[in-house]
């Protein structure tokens, strides 16, 4: 056989691998994670519904990253509070999509990145669990792009995302939990002079 030939036998073998490979692998990808957060409901789901805020604990929306311009639309809080960014390598926005406050809410993130996107629909469910409140994060979704190769890309996000949401919700709990020990608490003294002032005001 002829170097040629030769060469192209191998090509078409590692065409045919990859076009197996990528058929062997998932089309979408799934995560889930969960934390206990010692603070109430509300006060979780108020953290949440703030996009603004998510910049203090959500790694892709940190300051400098993803990129160099970003932008703030809709209302402050809550459904249709959006976020967009673009950079020299791509962009991408954050949207809230549905509120049933104090314990859910749903979010969809696209990121595009040159060839591909990735499309994401996310969900926080908070229960209360004694003083404190659960926060269950769910996050599904599939890429977009070059056919085939597109399955390469999806496997590597779901690897990305089982990564990401505990570190994210870690610094959520963490954010929220510091913020609480922050404010300020009445002293003993304080709260003792505020009752008797109210026992024995004038009726």
């Amino acid at each position: 056989m002829s170097p040629v030939r030769l060469a192209l036998s191998a090509l078409s073998a590692i065409a045919a691998l990859i076009t197996l490979g990528a058929w062997a692998l998932p089309d979408s990808y799934y995560a889930e994670d969960q934390i206990v957060i010692a603070a109430s409901p509300d006060a979780v789901y108020a953290e949440l519904a703030n996009l603004r805020a998510w910049a203090e604990w959500h790694g892709l929306f940190a300051p400098g990253a993803p990129g160099v311009a970003q932008t703030y639309s809709g209302p402050d809080h809550g459904p249709g509070a959006s976020l967009s960014w673009r950079a020299a390598d791509g962009g991408g926005a954050a949207t809230l999509l549905t509120a049933r406050p104090p314990g859910f809410l749903g979010y969809e993130i696209t990121v595009e990145d040159g060839a591909w996107r990735a499309e994401t629909r996310g969900e926080f469910h908070l229960s209360g669990q004694g003083e404190g409140t659960e926060v269950r994060l769910t996050e599904s979704g599939a890429v977009r792009g070059i056919p085939l190769l597109e399955r390469y890309q999806t496997a590597l996000t779901q690897t990305l995302i089982n990564r990401t949401l505990g570190y994210n919700l870690t610094a959520l709990k963490r954010r929220i939990e510091s913020r609480r020990d922050a404010e300020p608490r009445p002293s003993p003294r304080s709260l003792s002079s505020t009752i008797g002032a109210e026992n024995f005001a004038p009726r």
